[in-house]
């Protein structure tokens, strides 16, 4: 058996959404994990809801929704820092103190 992909609803049939599913919906087409954000039970209540509401099929990703997030890698490097030590500076720390 093969599920048609999911549509998008217009903002009249979201609005028709009990506030509960409306939420969930909401989250899925924004691209959330809900098998993380719900408990398993509410995820396949909720998936089985939007299924018979609007073949909305909350297990998969949204049609056309490619990744937003773009992975930023920054590479830090920890080199010892070299102070002189200096009769001037042993100074003004012990003034400073």
């Amino acid at each position: 058996m093969e599920i048609a992909p999911s549509v998008e609803l217009t903002d009249h049939k979201v609005n028709d959404l009990p506030h509960y599913l409306r939420a969930t919906y909401l989250l899925w087409k924004d691209g959330a994990d809900l098998r993380g954000v719900l408990a398993r039970r509410t995820f396949y209540r909720h998936r089985k809801e939007l299924m018979a509401m609007a073949m909305i099929d909350i297990a998969t990703k949204p049609a056309g929704q490619e990744r937003r997030v773009v992975p930023i890698l920054r590479v830090i490097e920890a080199r010892p820092a070299c102070v002189e030590p200096s009769p001037a500076l042993f100074e003004r720390l012990l003034l400073a103190a």
